[in-house]
């Protein structure tokens, strides 16, 4: 359970101007849904090692530009087209392509289009290109759709439609999905002053060049129609976004913290040393016995001088564990209730993992 606090100033018929804490309970898996997504493989791999030494975000990577389509259900008629969303496109591991030849991926494993052998494949695929010939073509080449391509009508979003972070690598949209809604990208990123791009951008490819056929843009695939856990895809949606909605944060009026609900004993703002009611033996390793919450999720590992000294306090960062404006809370570790939980205790790994 999360728990916060939020002293605001009100404006309203009867606390006007007045000074009001609004206190929030948010539980674990409480998470924003279809709203924030990785932009792939490789910013996951890197997120938890890009935010280990905060303040300071440890990356080579600056984003420079997103083009994001989503499933077109608005009727929308200006910014729309065909799209081709694919999710292994440009992944230096790719995983639902049967017998393609390819590369030795790069160690680094930077996503770019030609990372692989899909991109080449599906521009030598010409009925690929074709709207009316595509899905046949893809699954011709071994491809199955909802797991590793969507063909759908999209509309491509404003830019004041979403938000993205340039060093982490992840897109917010101010709206969430539909279940059965897909989303897909093209960006561009410099990593060490070299320029990548992934997917087409929609002045790439005009879609309707020849006057026949139309053609679709290939994406890079975030959402499919159909979440699947067992996808790499589904890792890509973040589960480490949470919203206290309630207006803007304000930094000094701010409290948080993280408390294990102990069966039979109530909330703890650590995990369980023992319940003897319960009769559960403690499963917690040793040096992580009585430690809070906030440390063991990284919210707690700054003074107030943000010197590497946790004093009791949620680590308040605009733009990497709080983005004030949408009253947000960004947790520093992407699975914080579960694979980043796992090294304190005593039957899961013996440090904190990375991915």
């Amino acid at each position: 359970t999360v728990l916060a606090n939020q002293r605001s100033q009100r404006q309203s018929a009867n606390m006007q101007g007045s000074a009001a804490t609004a206190p929030f309970n948010i539980r674990a898996d409480e998470y924003e849904e279809n709203r924030h997504f990785l932009l792939g493989q490789y910013f996951r791999l890197n997120y938890n090692k890009a935010l280990e030494n905060l303040p300071i975000v440890q990356s080579n990577v600056q984003i420079t530009r997103v083009e994001v389509w989503v499933t077109n259900r608005t009727g929308a008629t200006t910014n729309t087209r065909d799209i081709v969303a694919l999710m292994d496109l440009a992944e230096a591991a790719p995983f639902g392509i049967p017998g393609a030849p390819g590369g030795t991926p790069p160690a680094s494993g930077l996503p770019y289009n030609t990372n692989g052998s899909l991109y080449t494949i599906l521009n030598n695929t010409p009925n690929a290109r074709n709207s009316a010939t595509a899905t046949s073509a893809l699954v011709g080449l071994g491809l199955q759709p909802v797991q590793d391509f969507e063909k759908t009508f999209a509309r491509k979003l404003q830019p004041t439609d979403f938000t993205y972070n340039t060093q982490l690598g992840y897109i917010s949209l101010n709206q969430p999905l539909l279940p059965d809604e897909v989303l897909g990208v093209a960006f561009e990123y410099t990593y060490n002053g070299k320029r990548f791009q992934v997917g087409e951008f929609s002045q790439d490819i005009p879609p309707d060049s020849s006057g026949n056929s139309q053609k679709v843009l290939f994406l890079k695939m975030l959402k499919a129609t159909s979440q699947r856990p067992g996808l790499p895809i589904w890792r890509l949606m973040m589960k480490n976004v949470y919203t206290v909605g309630y207006g803007s944060l304000q930094r000094e009026d701010f409290k948080l913290d993280v408390v294990y609900e102990q069966p039979s004993l109530g909330e703890k703002r650590y995990l369980p040393l023992k319940d003897t009611v319960a009769g559960i033996t403690p499963t917690v390793r040793d040096p992580y016995l009585g430690v809070p919450m906030l440390q063991l999720l990284r919210l707690d590992r700054l003074n107030n001088q943000n010197d590497p000294q946790p004093n009791g306090v949620f680590d308040y960062i605009e733009g990497i564990t709080v983005v004030s404006a949408q009253s947000r809370i960004v947790f520093p570790v992407l699975e914080p209730f579960g694979r980043d939980l796992e090294y304190a205790f005593k039957d899961g790994p013996s440090s904190n993992p990375d991915s």
